[in-house]
């Protein structure tokens, strides 16, 4: 009665006006949660129940007293934690089915896990609500940080008899409890709409809401600041912070954080009741929201923010709250990815990984069975691999149907397309619609039109046009894994026939293996055996690994970093592969890939655990393997671990005798590059200006074949790891110890560059180190991406109109560099192209053919240097400096460009290099300068400049300055004068600054 100040107004319960359709209440089942525990272990287990709910176990006045008591929610939860740990260990029987305790604990620790995070693990969150002990110095162990019970104790001191994982399985089965109760009263209130009953179920769920919104708020609070010690996003808001520290912070800020909580829920259920009285109608369509829920925790928690976050709240750079992320910016990011993917080069190096991965699993297979003598591996890798028609008969259609369901609907096949390029869809989008529409009718269109802004921009992402490289890479995936279900299939039809104790006849084994092939397919045809999807994104690059999941936390919380992380998982798996090819005998950083390789397999036999767990890893059924399935399997894997390191001992061994080679006696012959010089300026002036290739190995008269693709990352990047070592610790300009700290940084960051191009992490370093060229065409690149097919526009323009072009340093002139098909057909806007100041040709131009085979082959082919070019390159000249500016004025892009050919095709400039080139073979600069840079001496910079010694490099200079001022005379008179008109201007510009006149001409 005290919440009544009006006693003329009838309560429910107290006066008896009300239909008993009034006064329906939701009463407490028996057993309490005790009971419900047991609900959720049977549901879980289809043990005696069908689409089966938890039962409720909080009674109306204990729901109403949590809503309204700042910290009620948490004391109810405790209260509930109690009698679970008072109930100790139960279980129950019954005629047909049974449920243990450890299942329904199993249970508890699963909903818990949809609670805090679904996307962690058990022992994840075990780690998360648990205190850390740790054994200090002296040998005792010692509290480190606090969990999550104590975080509560400012609630009620009561929670310290318990454990986190106590108290967050009582908050778990309340939470489930809930949701299935708000899920199931919503459907009957759309059933039975019109009826004076539904204003009572609404009433029940909005309570049920409030009390839910304020449970989770809870747990979703302590998650978040006590994930800062696991996840490397919110790492960065905790930074600085020691444990102890975070878990004194989380005590002492609960009660205000839980009065916030409060406080929001208190506003939810003021918008609840304004929405009841005054539009209804939108009211139900939310109602439809949390049906289709269908009691899911997670679901149902987000819901009643999502439209704001879905469509309003725009967080381009920090998201405070990525659990609910903006749809309309995921849905540009799906085109976003589309368009830059979009070219036939990207579809085409993904083919050639694909089939690099296909090739090294029996090479890789057979190596590590040579390694280890196993003649009987032998057979079963030749019995297994050398199938290559029957496989093939079988992957190629697969690939094909793969490529058309993409086609057609991106998600059919969703759990076969790469993880960064799934389209993310929204399941409650018909309710959204619904609900822009009845906002319109009233005049409303703000809504509308951001619904139809997403629809279209979904349509434009799934269009098979625009997402054919996707798809693509889809298809081909789709390939590789029936290549790989061919051959898996044939070493479990060994192990069974092995199990049969039958001979292993031709016939027989297709006859078994066709079998097995088929049980890996479901009913739509598509792969879903777990190893040979583990395989499968082996070779894609798709594992979902522990680093790719730090990075996607991370962008989660910072989106503003998409742009230079922009496919997480295959970066996370180019540092995978790498570790893979990693040289014997090196520890790999990988715990399974060292016991693989280092492990012997009387050791495995001996520990079957640790065989049970690297199997089960790899997605092996170790249930349905005896022990000879389970060790044949083992062996293969160990054959394969083995045969990838023996292959990068093997390569990385050659490229380290090639450089040494190369270093001793200079001839350049089998000589490999890595990715250049720590000296960006340099590195640039040899791209721009000469024939120099990265991540190329030099063959017969100088020509050059790039092995990036050839290799594929694993190997690639070790090599080029030995070229980026050998290059930058033995420099002419300094000695090996100078910049220690750049060179190693820049030789990790390179060596672990993605070959297809996806990774950015290059404009980051260059963003924060003020280089403003190399900003803008990062923004262009991001701005020319935003439109369709950006990839493919790049790549045509390219095609038709070859060499590098000279660009002002220009947000437009970046845009236009990457579609200069436009400039193909309208001279007008054709970018110039660079030419060589020494040779007076455009360095990789190439023509037409030669330009189509370099773009779509992996063994790309480009002409040697010149003899003046390889000199200037070891020499470590830059000639990119001329005609940059004349007198302090910028020079124009076509400036440059025509004033550099003019140079060139003067001869002037590359008869002088000529000239100082013998003047330094005479002198033996190179092997002097060479051997005061290396051990013992590591003479330094400081004390030997390069630009200096033996005057080489003025020599140079001088040449090079006259060489431009010749040239510069010999410019076409009309465009030699606006180049001296604007001269002057400056000129005068600079005396009127002198005498206090504000300048007003500009030049």
């Amino acid at each position: 009665m005290s919440k009544n100040p009006d006693a003329n107004i009838p309560m429910k319960g107290v006066h008896d006006l009300y239909d008993f359709r009034e006064t329906g209440m939701r009463s407490v089942d028996d057993f309490g949660i005790v009971g419900a525990s047991i609900d959720a272990a049977r549901i879980a287990g289809n043990k005696g129940t069908v689409y089966g709910r938890l039962g409720n176990f909080i009674s109306e006045p204990a729901l109403k007293y949590g809503l309204e008591t700042p910290g009620g929610v948490e004391e109810i939860t405790i209260g509930l934690a109690k009698q679970l740990k008072d109930a100790d260990r139960y279980r129950m029987d019954a005629a047909d089915w049974a449920v243990s305790f450890d299942e329904i604990t199993a249970q508890g620790d699963n909903l818990v896990v949809e609670l805090f995070d679904p996307s962690a693990s058990v022992d994840d969150i075990k780690r998360l609500l648990g205190p850390e002990i740790k054994t200090n110095e002296f040998g005792v162990e010692t509290l480190t940080e606090e969990g999550y019970s104590s975080a509560l104790r400012s609630i009620s001191n009561m929670v310290g008899e318990y454990s986190g994982m106590d108290v967050a399985r009582a908050q778990a089965y309340t939470a489930t409890s809930m949701a299935g109760q708000i899920a199931d009263l919503s459907e009957g209130a759309r059933i039975n709409r019109g009826s004076i009953s539904v204003d009572v179920a609404k009433e029940k769920i909005r309570d049920n809401l409030a009390f839910l919104q304020q449970l989770v708020g809870s747990t979703k609070y302590y998650a978040t600041q006590k994930r800062g010690l696991l996840a490397m996003g919110e790492r960065i808001k905790n930074f600085g912070k020691s444990p102890e520290q975070i878990a004194q912070s989380i005590r002492e800020s609960y009660p205000q954080a839980l009065r916030s909580i409060q406080s929001e829920s208190d506003k939810f259920t003021e918008s609840w009741e304004w929405l009841q009285e005054n539009r209804p109608d939108i009211l139900d369509s939310f109602l439809e929201l949390y049906e289709l829920s269908d009691g899911k925790i997670n679901t149902i928690t987000k819901m009643n923010e999502d439209i704001l976050n879905s469509f309003v709240r725009w967080r381009p750079i920090i998201d405070g709250n990525p659990d609910a992320p903006n749809i309309l910016a995921q849905a540009v990011r799906s085109n976003y990815y589309n368009s830059l993917l979009s070219s036939g080069a990207t579809g085409a190096k993904a083919l050639y990984g694909n089939l690099s991965g296909l090739i090294a699993e029996p090479v890789s297979y057979f190596g590590g069975a040579i390694l280890r003598q196993d003649l009987k591996s032998l057979q079963r890798g030749w019995m297994a691999y050398s199938a290559i028609f029957d496989t093939q008969k079988k992957a190629i259609p697969y690939a094909g149907n793969l490529f058309m369901k993409a086609s057609q609907n991106p998600n059919s096949v969703k759990g076969q397309t790469r993880l960064d390029l799934v389209i993310k869809q929204e399941t409650k989008l018909d309710q959204y619609r619904y609900i822009a529409q009845q906002e319109a009718l009233r005049g409303n269109h703000g809504f509308k039109f951001l619904v139809d802004q997403y629809e279209q921009q979904l349509a434009m992402a799934s269009d098979p046009v625009f997402r054919l490289v996707p798809n693509l890479f889809t298809g081909f995936d789709g390939w590789t894994g029936a290549t790989l279900a061919n051959a898996q299939a044939r070493f479990r039809a060994m192990d069974e026939l092995d199990r049969l104790g039958e001979a292993v006849t031709p016939a027989r084994l297709k006859e078994l293996a066709d079998v097995e092939y088929n049980k890996m397919f479901d009913n739509n045809g598509i792969v879903v055996d777990q190893a040979v999807k583990y395989s499968n994104a082996d070779i894609a690059l798709n594992l979902d690994t522990g680093l790719n999941k730090q990075l996607d936390g991370l962008l989660k919380y910072v989106p503003g970093l998409t742009p230079f992380l922009t496919f997480p998982t295959t970066m996370a798996n180019m540092v995978r592969v790498a570790d893979d090819y990693l040289p014997a005998p090196l520890r790999s950083f990988q715990r399974d890939v060292n016991d693989l390789a280092y492990t012997s397999v009387q050791s495995f036999m001996k520990n079957p655990e640790l065989m049970d767990d690297i199997l089960s890893k790899r997605g092996h059924k170790i249930s349905q393997m005896d022990e000879t399935a389970k060790l044949n399997t083992l062996i293969d894997l160990k054959n394969r671990t083995l045969g990838k390191k023996a292959i990068g001992t093997f390569v990385t061994t050659l490229a380290i005798g090639s450089v040494i080679k190369d270093k001793l006696f200079g001839d350049g012959l089998l000589s490999v590059t890595g990715d250049g010089s720590v000296d960006r300026q340099l590195n640039r002036a040899r791209m721009k200006n000469s024939a120099f290739k990265t991540r190329s190995a030099i063959g017969p008269d100088g020509v050059r074949f790039e092995y990036d693709e050839l290799l594929g990352p694993g190997l690639s990047n070790w090599v080029a790891a030995v070229a980026n070592i050998a290059d930058n610790f033995d420099m002419l300009g300094e000695s090996a110890t100078e910049h220690f700290f750049e060179k190693a940084s820049f030789i990790l960051a390179a060596s672990l560059t993605d070959q297809a191009g996806i990774s950015a992490l290059r404009p980051l370093v260059e963003l924060f180190s003020g280089n403003k060229q190399e900003m803008t065409r990062f923004v262009a690149g991001q701005i020319n991406s935003l439109g369709p097919l950006g990839g493919a526009r790049n790549e045509l323009g390219r095609i038709l109109d070859g060499g590098l072009k000279e660009l002002n340093n220009d947000i437009i002139e970046h845009i236009a560099n990457r579609n200069q098909v436009a400039g193909v057909f309208d001279s007008s806007n054709r970018l110039p192209t660079v030419i060589s100041p020494v040779s007076g040709e455009a360095p990789n131009k190439y023509n037409m053919l030669q330009r189509i085979y370099n773009t779509y082959s992996p063994l790309k082919v480009h002409p040697s240097m010149t003899k003046e070019e390889q000199f200037l390159y070891e020499i470590e000249y830059d000639v990119s400096s001329a005609f940059r500016t004349r007198n302090g004025v910028d020079l124009e892009a076509d400036e440059r460009a025509e004033l550099s050919s003019i140079m060139g095709k003067d001869g002037a400039f590359r008869k002088d290099i000529a000239r100082i080139m013998k003047i330094a073979e005479s002198r033996n600069t190179v092997k002097e300068l060479r051997g005061a840079r290396r051990l013992p001496n590591l003479i330094s910079s400081e004390q030997l400049p390069i630009g200096k010694y033996d005057q080489i490099h003025m020599m140079l200079a001088e040449a090079q300055k006259q060489a431009e001022e010749a040239a510069f005379y010999k410019l076409d008179f009309t465009r030699r004068s606006e180049i001296e008109q604007r001269i002057m201007l400056k000129k005068l510009n600079d005396e009127r600054a002198e005498l206090g006149i504000i300048p007003t001409n500009r030049y």
